[in-house]
């Protein structure tokens, strides 16, 4: 194959709004083959409603065989020149050894933490050798992953999907929000505290999945269901003051909503991180916190000046837009893959 010859490319993860969803319209886009598999008839979709989640866990154990043979069975019938899959969930290690003999290349790009235990599992941990190589958006993580077996180790951030993550209009903005800070996402241990603390001071409103506070919580009447595509573009773009809480259990130094807020043209209050102070100029681009009382005093300084805050918020959208998108992402992905398959075919 030339070297700059299309690459056949299955990728493996969710819907339409899942990150190998992303990736795959980027690697598209790139003018690669793509092909893609839906996960979610197998691993059971992000419905986090207790029956949803009680039925996931009944019936995952039982269709995990079925979706490596199904992934096999893909790999066997399009044999890509690069299989793609993001965190590796309910992929046996047994599954990568096979495909590795049919893929010229298998790739992981690992968005959690392999050392914390609630998202890997033994057998994740296991198959690390097998990749050609683990992407991970944590530095740090590239000698944690070596010294664990991996072949070939990247560190590679996040990104926004320009297809789910822009400005909204103006009258598709959701301005009943411009005086509230706003956080969208899953619930975490380590998130209650700070946005209980700051929903004493403001209004607050929190989007998102696996919510439980306490009966006495400022946050009870703050809580609201998931949102996704048009309608978190509108949250977004529409709050006064967005915040971004980073996973501690993951040791996350960025996340996905860091480039997301500001390419829907919300303004960002984030924790401040090396990597969020790498991306942007505090206070000019985006705007930080170390502890709760510093954000509960950024949150009001910002709530109280629109001004300086749209103008924060556009430098943010502008650092972001068009240079830390997927397909800038992926086009990396493809310049390692490509090393790697001409240093096989070197060594043949």
């Amino acid at each position: 194959m030339p070297p700059s010859a299309p690459l056949r490319i299955l990728v493996v993860d969710g819907n339409r709004v899942s990150f190998g969803a992303s990736f795959a319209r980027a690697f598209n886009a790139l003018g690669q083959e793509v092909h893609s598999l839906d996960n979610s008839a197998w691993l059971g979709g992000s419905n986090q409603a207790l029956h949803a989640r009680v039925a996931r866990r009944l019936v995952r154990p039982l269709a995990l065989p079925a979706y490596n043979a199904y992934v096999l069975a893909q790999v066997a019938r399009l044999r890509p020149d690069l299989l793609f899959i993001p965190k590796g969930v309910g992929i046996w290690s047994g599954t990568i050894a096979a495909a590795r003999r049919v893929a010229r290349a298998c790739v992981l790009f690992q968005n959690d933490d392999v050392k914390n235990p609630a998202s890997t599992t033994p057998d994740m941990r296991r198959a690390l050798p097998l990749w050609d190589v683990v992407f991970t958006p944590r530095h740090f993580s590239v000698d944690e992953l070596l010294a664990a077996g991996a072949r070939r180790v990247e560190c590679l951030r996040y990104a926004y999907d320009p297809f789910l993550s822009y400005p909204p209009t103006a009258a598709e903005r959701d301005t009943t929000l411009s005086n509230s800070a706003v956080f969208v996402g899953t619930c975490m241990p380590d998130r209650v505290a700070p946005l209980e603390a700051l929903a004493r001071r403001v209004p607050v409103a929190v989007f998102g999945q696996r919510w439980r506070v306490s009966d006495g919580s400022p946050l009870r009447s703050a809580l609201r269901p998931a949102v996704f595509e048009d309608r978190l573009r509108a949250i977004i773009a529409g709050a006064g003051v967005n915040i971004e809480l980073v996973a501690k259990a993951n040791r996350d130094q960025h996340n996905m909503r860091t480039f997301e807020i500001p390419a829907c043209g919300g303004f960002m209050l984030g924790q401040r991180t090396a990597d969020h102070q790498d991306i942007f100029r505090e206070d000019e681009e985006a705007a930080f916190f170390g502890s709760e009382e510093e954000l509960v005093a950024k949150a009001l300084s910002y709530l109280s000046d629109p001004s300086r805050r749209q103008r924060v918020a556009k430098a943010g959208h502008l650092r972001v837009a068009g240079r830390e998108r997927y397909e800038d992402r992926a086009a990396r992905v493809l310049e390692v893959v490509r090393e790697v398959l001409k240093a096989r075919t070197t060594r043949s």
